[in-house]
């Protein structure tokens, strides 16, 4: 099947109408943080406290505290670009450019989980409590990505591949078990489709 496209025109128009719905249908607030941090991947804890790794190159994820004070939970890594909870309230992180998933342990001290691939990107913990997880090895790379399957005790899988899937992005899965991922088309400006 052909993927369907959208002009720009209606492009442009979808854009607008998701940004007023967005904008109109919620808040948005900020919050004074006792320091400047750079984030790509943000965690919500349910005591409110929020983790924020640095990504590509950033060796820290900090720990954003209900009193908005900001402290380093975990340092030593190389460039987290997403998290997701395991069990017992360990984080597991994606390093993109070492191909790992990291367990991130509730005192911040850190070990290699799973070793996949250079490119391992987005995470989502699905409804059976398997990590996963986008191999996107960048739009210079000969490798068109795919998707992995993490078991909750290690073990890695092969999910997805091939077809539709172009450097894969984000990743979901609704209420009936079936997954979605974002995937770059082949045009000059990447456009994004869900597959």
């Amino acid at each position: 099947m052909r993927p369907y496209r959208i002009s720009f025109k209606y492009q442009f128009l979808l854009m607008i109408l998701l940004f007023c719905n967005v904008s109109f249908a919620q808040s948005v607030a900020s919050r004074n943080l006792s320091m400047n941090i750079e984030a790509d991947a943000i965690l919500y804890h349910q005591d409110g406290s929020i983790y924020a790794a640095g990504g590509w190159n950033a060796p820290h994820i900090y720990k954003i505290h209900t009193n908005d004070s900001v402290s380093i939970f975990a340092t030593g890594l190389t460039g987290i670009v997403d998290m997701v909870w395991g069990t017992n309230d360990t984080i597991i992180g994606s390093s993109y450019q070492q191909g790992r998933l990291l367990k991130i342990a509730p005192d911040g001290t850190w070990s290699n989980w799973v070793q996949s691939s250079v490119g391992i990107a987005s995470l989502y913990k699905d409804i059976n409590g398997d990590i996963i997880g986008t191999i996107n090895p960048g739009l210079n790379h000969p490798s068109s990505g795919s998707v992995i399957k993490v078991s909750p005790n290690g073990q890695i899988s092969a999910f997805a591949s091939g077809g539709t899937i172009y450097k894969p992005g984000g990743i979901t899965q609704d209420s009936a078990g079936n997954y979605y991922t974002v995937s770059y088309t082949h045009l000059t400006l990447p456009t994004k489709r869900i597959v």
